[in-house]
């Protein structure tokens, strides 16, 4: 993991189909509790998930929201879903 800002960060190299992964972990600050982000990313918009994620999207989220943690949506300047992110308040 590497310093980055008040987080330590690691980014996978290429796991097929150009896919990798990020995990930060966030120090606490007088701004921000200590938390944890877990992400996969690939660079072309619309790449199928399926030989990285088991999961549908669907039972995922669905899973995530039972569990106490809300949706935040990220959009786009035209307004399109950039990122979903689920935060446990």
């Amino acid at each position: 993991m590497t310093a980055e800002d008040d987080a330590f960060v690691y980014r996978s190299a290429d796991l097929g189909k150009e896919w990798n992964y990020g995990v930060k972990v966030l120090l606490p600050s007088k701004a921000f509790k200590a938390g944890f982000n877990f992400w996969f990313y690939n660079p072309r918009r619309g790449t199928d998930p399926t030989p990285i994620c088991a999961l549908s999207l669907y039972v995922l989220r669905k899973q995530l929201v039972a569990h106490g943690y809300a949706e935040e949506f990220g959009y786009s300047e035209i307004g399109s879903v950039d990122s979903v992110e689920f935060v446990r308040k």
